[in-house]
């Protein structure tokens, strides 16, 4: 009896297999903790990773907004985004970065991977219930629609680029501006001022003091870079006349060639200009009181100190650009040298390349300044019946009172537009996630 109530009893003694079944879950118990307390360790990396591939993304479509678009260059701003976003003190970057532009150039996929570092992925790895390999790969695509136009680039690195002083107005039909400054006062608009575009693209600030802005507004743009740079200019002849003309009364017709003195044209003179390049070597082309000036497929090339543009009281003036040569595109285009040389003796805008004349109504083309200015003054629309102005300057300023109309009627006219200018902008900027 003894004997047999001592294997009941062993049988009915349950210590030692509790004790044996703890043993063996031990294991899956910890792994169990473990994944519980790595779960939120991972959801916080995988949505760091996230927020940098959408960062990333926006970031690189925004360069669609003012200029062609690619590949490399929405890859480096992807790949400089990321790296901000996920660098941490001690650890190596071990992030890869993909980008591609889809959707007719209108989108841009970012992909972002990176290893997951789970605190107990040894232990998981012991038990076999870890995922391979331990990877956050996240995707964003930030999509822009909505054409636009660049017609207004404005090239000024550090100190006020676009200035509308009171009563001023700037009307871009269905356009981009862009404004290359990164100064806060990249662009000052005065009260009772008004600006119109599709879109203002800033690399620095804007001061509004009191100005109707009637367009999207974004800032820390990326700057452009004159798209105009590499064109060859004019090369200059013999002078067709010796020293500067003065043409006061009657119907006159010039033909293209080097004006060397520049052109004075006033009163009640009206001048034909016939279709090619006018060159204003040393002097400028001064049109003003009641003078008219027309010309048609024409071009005018400023090289020398004291050659600029000028167009004052109520003269008329009605020009489209070439449609072919050199100047394709480009119907006024100063120097780059001598407009350096200006901004460094501190030359005042409103004493080199202005529009004051009340009359000045058709500007059909592109006016290129690099690194010159152009002053604004007329009390009228300037600009109104072109079928499209595009105009690349490093400073603008319109003084009290004109309206500067950008159209972009671009197939409207024979006049081409320069390459990289144009219908090129982007805007409404999204993720599509």
């Amino acid at each position: 009896m003894r004997a047999a109530e001592a294997v009941r009893r062993f049988a009915r003694h349950q210590g030692g297999t509790v004790a044996l079944l703890f043993a063996l879950s031990l294991p899956a118990l910890l792994g169990g903790m473990g994944l519980a307390v790595d779960y939120a360790t991972i959801a916080r990396q995988q949505a760091s990773v996230q927020s940098a591939a959408d960062s990333a993304a926006l970031n690189a479509a925004r360069e669609l907004i003012i200029s062609e678009p690619t590949l490399s260059r929405v890859q480096a701003v992807a790949k400089r985004t990321v790296d901000s976003m996920l660098a941490e003190r001690g650890r190596r970057a071990d992030w890869t970065v993909e980008t591609k532009l889809t959707d007719a150039n209108k989108s841009v996929v970012v992909n972002v991977s990176r290893p997951l570092k789970p605190m107990f992925q040894k232990v998981y790895a012991l038990l076999g219930i870890a995922p391979d390999p331990w990877v956050a790969d996240m995707s964003a695509t930030a999509r822009l629609s909505h054409n636009s136009k660049l017609c207004l680039l404005l090239m000024g690195d550090n100190y006020t680029a676009l200035t509308l002083q009171k009563n001023a107005r700037l009307t871009g039909a269905q356009c981009s501006i862009h404004s290359n400054s990164r100064s806060r006062d990249g662009i000052v608009l005065a009260e009772g001022a008004k600006l119109t575009a599709d879109l203002v693209c800033s690399r620095g600030g804007i001061r509004n003091n009191g100005s109707t802005v009637l367009t999207d507004v974004l800032n820390d743009c990326p700057p452009v870079v004159d798209p105009l740079r590499n064109r060859t200019a004019p090369v200059q002849g013999s002078c067709t006349s010796p020293s500067r003309q003065v043409i006061s009364s009657g119907m006159v017709t010039l033909s293209p060639g080097t004006y060397c003195g520049g052109i004075e044209i006033k009163g009640t003179a009206q001048v034909q200009f016939n279709p090619g390049i006018y060159i204003f070597l040393n002097g400028d082309l001064n049109v003003w009181q009641n003078a008219e000036i027309r010309g048609q497929n024409v071009g005018f090339y400023f090289k020398g100190q004291s050659s600029y543009f000028r167009f004052r009281d109520n003269a008329l003036v009605e020009l489209t650009g070439p449609k072919d040569g050199v100047m394709s595109g480009i119907l006024l285009w100063r120097d780059r040298t001598n407009n350096v040389a200006d901004r460094m003796a501190g030359i005042n805008s409103s004493a080199t390349n202005a529009i004051n004349a009340n009359r000045a109504n058709k500007l059909t083309g592109t006016i290129y300044l690099p690194e010159g200015q152009l002053y604004i003054g007329a009390k009228a629309p300037v600009a109104q019946i072109s079928d499209y102005t595009v105009i690349l300057a490093r400073k603008l300023e319109l003084f009290d009172g004109p309206n500067l109309v950008l159209n972009t009627n671009y197939g409207g006219s024979d006049v081409p537009v320069p390459q990289d200018l144009g219908p090129i902008g982007l805007k409404d900027l999204r993720l599509m996630n």
